[in-house]
């Protein structure tokens, strides 16, 4: 009977043995297929984590571009506005021609509804819509004051420029 017992207890250990070992290497082991899924960005936590700098800018319906006729403005800008992902903060638009960056504008900015609203400190508004295109430029329809940090815009107020920004630095 002695023999049984030293017998069971000894099945018993060899058993709990294995069962650990067994459960150790399923709870350690890597499953190879799965993937990480980066998060979705919402268009406004895209404008918000991103420098920009504009490349493109068009009037009278897309016909005209007109990136030469903004010189120091947000044409030849980088920005980027700074509220991680809330839904309001401060923008600056910084000179890419002045090594140091110079700031040229700044203001705050509001994400409402998909509509991204920067307020100048002269109280002017510049409003902005985002698409993300398939080769990965962000367009925006923007409906601009008649001045920008003092410079003409067009002789009408409230024009409707489209703009186009791609990441900074430009590769």
């Amino acid at each position: 009977m002695k023999k049984m017992m030293n017998f069971k207890k000894r099945n018993y250990a060899y058993a709990s043995i294995f069962a650990s070992i067994l459960f150790m290497c399923v709870s350690c082991s890597s499953d190879d297929d799965a993937q990480v899924v980066a998060p979705v960005q919402t268009p406004g936590q895209i404008i918000t984590s991103t420098r920009w700098q504009t490349t493109e800018v068009f009037v009278n319906g897309g016909i005209e571009n007109k990136i030469a006729d903004y010189p120091g403005t947000v044409s030849v800008s980088t920005w980027r506005l700074t509220a991680g992902e809330t839904n309001s903060g401060t923008f600056e638009f910084r000179n890419v021609s002045d090594p140091e960056g110079t700031p040229r504008a700044q203001g705050s900015f509001e994400l409402k509804d998909g509509i991204r609203i920067l307020t100048f400190p002269n109280g002017s508004t510049a409003l902005a819509t985002m698409t993300r295109l398939d080769s990965g430029i962000n367009e925006y329809t923007q409906s601009l004051p008649e001045q920008v940090n003092g410079v003409p815009v067009q002789p009408q107020n409230m024009v409707i420029v489209r703009v186009v920004h791609k990441p900074y630095p430009l590769k």
